[in-house]
């Protein structure tokens, strides 16, 4: 029987190289399938509009750009584009909703969970979440879980606050 020693150093060596070169591979197929799925999916690509002026927004359309792996979302806010006026949207129930069409399509508006169903169905890492959607959907209790997560969101306007938007600290007692 024989006895294979590494120092610390050697283990470091070969844990480093192991590392980089799955990472590189790693790369080295995501390009080439991202551009395989772009070109092959880019028919369905959706146009989403979410509220810029909410921090919960924002940062869920950042780890959403994250996760597109084949670009298939367009995120745009609706705060400050001039697609609302040229889809002819309404202000006022963006301000409730999410909406989201397809880019070849854009008749049929998603509104809601049915949003958030057509994004989740776009992302190969959120397509474990498109069957209890589709049953709450069902359910009824889709739409009203959306809008009392929705009713709940800060909004915070960018550029437009006055001495009442002032940010109060919080007293340690």
């Amino acid at each position: 029987m024989e006895l294979l020693l590494f120092t610390d150093r050697e283990y470091k060596k070969l844990y480093h190289f192991i590392k980089i070169s799955f990472r590189k591979i790693s790369i080295t197929i995501r390009r080439k399938t991202r551009k395989l799925g772009y070109v092959s999916f880019q028919h369905k690509q959706i146009l989403v509009f979410y509220d810029g002026w909410c921090p919960v927004c924002t940062n869920i359309k950042d780890n959403l750009y994250k996760l597109d792996y084949f670009r298939m979302l367009r995120l745009v806010s609706f705060r400050n584009s001039s697609l609302v006026q040229a889809y002819k949207l309404d202000v006022n129930e963006l301000e409730r909703r999410m909406h989201s069409f397809s880019m070849n399509d854009s008749s049929k508006i998603q509104r809601g969970i049915d949003s958030i169903a057509q994004i989740c169905t776009r992302i190969p890492y959120l397509w474990w979440a498109v069957p209890f959607i589709i049953i709450f959907k069902k359910m009824g209790i889709g739409g009203y879980l959306y809008d009392y997560i929705a009713s709940k969101r800060k909004v915070i306007p960018v550029g437009n606050c006055d001495d009442l938007c002032e940010l109060q600290p919080k007293r340690v007692h």
